[in-house]
């Protein structure tokens, strides 16, 4: 989430902090994986590019921290994400197909994996690290 907000308010990372999973906050979906990024991201993307826009349009130009220096206060913003006919629209899971070559000694049954490749259509990759990860079961 520190990521899509940064992108989208084109500020780097580490000027970004997202909490979440705090009582005294409004209501996520269960966190799990790419779920989590569809609603949550989606509502953190859309919060940020009216939180950007206000900031803009009250501190003048095109540089948000420029206009935020002008304003000299917080900008807030909410956005709520709604599921829409998306999951009638497009694919909603990842797809992946594994293909593995094994060598199996007659003698002693030891068995090897020779090679192991996997390819997947995960759609848009947010975080190449976690991603990777996540396709090699780490």
């Amino acid at each position: 989430m520190t990521q899509v907000a940064a992108e989208t308010l084109g500020l780097p990372i580490e000027r970004v902090k997202f909490m979440l999973g705090d009582t005294r906050l409004p209501r996520a979906p269960a966190h799990g994986g790419s779920m989590t990024m569809a609603s949550v991201g989606s509502a953190v993307q859309a919060a940020c590019r009216k939180a950007r826009d206000d900031a803009l349009s009250r501190g003048g130009g095109n540089d948000l921290a420029e206009a935020m220096r002008r304003i000299g206060q917080p900008v807030e913003a909410e956005a709520e994400v709604k599921p829409g006919d998306e999951n009638e629209r497009f694919s909603m899971h990842a797809f992946g197909a594994v293909f593995a070559e094994v060598a199996v000694d007659p003698d002693l049954g030891e068995t090897r994996v020779r090679r192991i490749v996997g390819t997947y259509g995960a759609g848009r990759i947010v975080n190449p690290k976690t991603s990777r990860s996540q396709c090699m079961a780490a």
